[in-house]
């Protein structure tokens, strides 16, 4: 497998932002949307989830907690740095993450890209039985478009005891969706392959916050990070932050 890394890039304009990617996926998702905000003066700061980007067998060691984890080493970096504003992008599980983390920390204001709230297969809370039979399932899946899969490194195959553990994660956080008060940026993908799209709407009408925003992108698949609808995607988020920040600042 390729070497893959945490993203790190110092800012200029006292901004940062937490960029989480996806199960079993690495930071190479959410490069696009680091460039993006870097070119806007804002430290970012994407954290390689425990697990990921290594090795099926090390996924299996970790869980839910583990890549929590990561992500909190992500904030606090930003916060050392002296960033005095901080905000979340979050890809599918870094999504449903990032909305964890917001009851523990402070974000000026979030984003859910394509996050899996309502479970499409509900196979997966059999995995904790299914795990001791089968531990890992096989990873194979049909080639992604070609401007999509230079960014991607899969695993042959999948952690059943990894899957439960995601499952775990997303029945907690959406029970306390309606302590989450934080600004949030809602995007789903309209070609997902993969998360059910009525999570997009459970998240918008189940979340305490006031100021929340859902916007479909109809030409993209499950990793919306890097298909054809990114550039607005970014777009429309980088507005979303702005327009929160002014209303906080007043400037």
């Amino acid at each position: 497998m390729s070497e893959v890394r945490s993203i790190y890039h110092k800012g200029h304009n006292g901004r940062g932002i937490l960029l989480l990617h996806g199960f079993t996926g690495t930071t190479l998702e959410m490069k696009p949307v680091a460039e993006f905000f870097r070119g806007s003066g804002y430290a970012i700061s994407a954290p390689l989830l425990a697990g990921h980007g290594t090795s099926p067998e090390h996924l299996k060691k970790t869980t839910w907690r583990e890549w929590l984890y990561s992500a909190e080493e992500g904030y606090h970096q930003l916060l050392a740095s002296g960033n005095r504003v901080i905000y979340a992008i979050g890809l599918s599980m870094g999504g449903i993450l990032a909305l964890k983390l917001a009851q523990r920390y402070e974000f000026r204001a979030m984003a859910t890209l394509s996050s899996p709230i309502v479970v499409r297969d509900t196979r997966m809370k059999y995995a904790r039985y299914a795990k001791w039979i089968l531990p890992y399932v096989p990873g194979t899946r049909e080639k992604k478009a070609p401007h999509i899969e230079k960014y991607l490194v899969p695993y042959s195959k999948t952690p059943l005891a990894s899957v439960y553990s995601l499952y775990q994660l997303i029945e907690e956080v959406k029970g306390e969706l309606p302590q989450i008060k934080t600004p949030i940026f809602i995007a789903q993908s309209g070609q997902d392959e993969t998360v059910d799209p009525a999570s997009a709407d459970y998240i918008y009408d189940e979340i305490g916050s006031n100021y929340k925003k859902l916007i479909h992108y109809p030409l993209s698949s499950h990793i919306i990070t890097l298909d054809h609808d990114r550039h607005q995607l970014f777009m429309d988020v980088a507005k979303f932050f702005e327009e929160v920040t002014w209303s906080v600042e007043g400037r």
